[in-house]
């Protein structure tokens, strides 16, 4: 059933006791409250089942993706950014298109600080991909600084190295330095990358 509140709408689900239970639980154990689990369900449901017979959407657990990304060469890493990229372009339209918040919340920044967010909080991070432990960027001065931990291997820095210049050259920016580090941590190789674009007019 829909009611209104204030200017948005409110959506009430019927669950079985058990399932209830199971629920609450988990918002309690991982501090999230229901309604922010039920919007992203919605979200990502639609987001999944957009025209599925032109590009239908599979999930793969990290492991699984850590093996066949760890299968590829340099050449194959690049196409896979660039199927990535074409495939993130329609991504964004049809977020735009759900969730056009997001759009008004985001009028103020630059095309690039708009795009930057949207990758890491969306795509990057546990709210979307997964992908990351942590990642996050800043601007120093006119420059981008894109820095995150990972645990998917060496291929995967490469893939986000790949994917992220594409991503930056479209608002005219370039990769001027790249650092990429791993350790071990309870017996998991962990890699860290940090990397800095600049303006094409910056760069020498």
């Amino acid at each position: 059933m829909l009611q209104k509140k204030n200017k948005e709408k409110v959506l009430g689900i019927r669950l079985e006791e058990n399932d209830y239970q199971q629920f609450s639980t988990f918002c309690e154990k991982n501090s999230i409250k229901m309604s922010q689990i039920g919007r992203k369900a919605i979200l990502t449901y639609v987001y999944l089942n957009f025209n599925p017979l032109v590009n239908p959407k599979l999930i793969f657990a990290k492991n699984q993706f850590k093996y066949i990304i760890q299968c590829l060469n340099e050449e194959q890493i690049a196409n896979l950014a660039e199927i990535s990229i074409a495939n993130g372009i329609g991504d964004m339209k049809k977020l735009e298109t759900y969730h056009p918040k997001i759009i008004l919340e985001n009028q103020s920044k630059t095309e690039i600080n708009y795009q930057m967010e949207t990758l890491t909080k969306y795509v990057f991070s546990d709210e979307g991909e997964n992908w990351f432990e942590q990642i996050n960027y800043t601007f120093q001065d006119d420059d981008l600084i894109i820095n995150g931990t990972h645990s998917l291997g060496t291929n995967f820095s490469t893939y986000i190295r790949e994917l992220l210049q594409r991503y930056t050259i479209i608002h005219g920016y370039l990769l001027v330095e790249e650092v990429s580090t791993s350790k071990y941590l309870n017996d998991q190789r962990t890699f860290h990358i940090l990397m800095k674009f600049s303006p094409k007019s910056k760069k020498t």
